[in-house]
Order: structure tokens, then C-alpha cells, then sequence
């Protein structure tokens, strides 16, 4: 039989373990980025290269539009990001001040126009 004075021993350790390590695995603060992208006339377009990168910290990513022309970028920090859309045939499109928030998927549609592939378009625009 444990003394009670043994109890609060365990109560104290236990208690300071948990403040002192916390869990190993944490969530962290992530959203996404998803879309479709696709042409003036509304057709899709599949094999665009996506390339994303994080203005706050310079990490980017890159991803391809599949067969229906849509792309995600899933577990992103939130942050401001910059957004550039390629595909041969079509004008490079890069969008900045794209802000991702915590815990709030963003969808994100992109329009290329048929051009130059050299010809770059900048935008300035707000994820919805």
C-alpha cells in the first residue's frame, strides 16, 4: 500500500514531466492550396507546372495540373506566398500577395492566356 505522501510524489513528477516534455508529435499550424487552371475560353489545361514559394521564409514547392487541369498543395504554413503557372504555348502567369491563414483551405483558379511562353503576366491578388 503506497503512504500518501508517496502519491503526492507521483502527482508532482507526472505533473512536471508533461509541463517540461511536451508531446512529440504537436499539430502544426498548416492549411492547403487547391485550384484548377485553365485557358480563356474555359478549356482546362493538364501538365501546367505550378510553383509556389513562401515570401516569409523562401520555402517553395512545385506541383503539376493532372488530366482535369487541377493541382493542390497540401499542409502549407500560413503565410504570403507567390504563385507562377507554366505551360509551353502560354504566357507565364505569376500572381503575388496570395495570403494563406491558418486552418482555412484556399482555392485558387488560374487563367493563362495563349502567348509566348517568355511573356510573363504579374498580378497582385487575394486568395478566396
Amino acid at each position: 500500500m503506497s503512504s500518501p505522501t508517496h502519491a503526492w510524489w507521483r502527482i508532482i513528477v507526472t505533473a512536471l514531466a508533461l509541463t517540461t516534455f511536451p508531446p512529440l508529435a504537436s499539430p502544426q499550424a498548416s492549411t492547403s492550396l487547391r485550384g484548377t487552371v485553365s485557358d480563356a475560353q474555359g478549356a482546362v489545361i493538364p501538365g501546367a507546372v505550378i510553383s509556389l514559394q513562401n515570401l516569409d521564409n523562401g520555402a517553395s514547392r512545385q506541383t503539376v495540373t493532372n488530366g482535369t487541369g487541377e493541382f493542390a498543395f497540401p499542409q502549407l504554413p500560413p503565410g504570403n506566398y507567390q504563385v507562377r503557372v507554366e505551360k509551353p504555348g502560354f504566357s507565364t502567369v505569376t500572381k503575388t500577395g496570395v495570403t494563406l491563414r491558418v486552418n482555412t483551405p484556399a482555392t485558387f483558379d488560374l487563367t493563362l492566356e495563349v502567348g509566348k511562353s517568355e511573356e510573363v503576366v504579374n498580378v497582385m491578388s487575394e486568395v478566396t
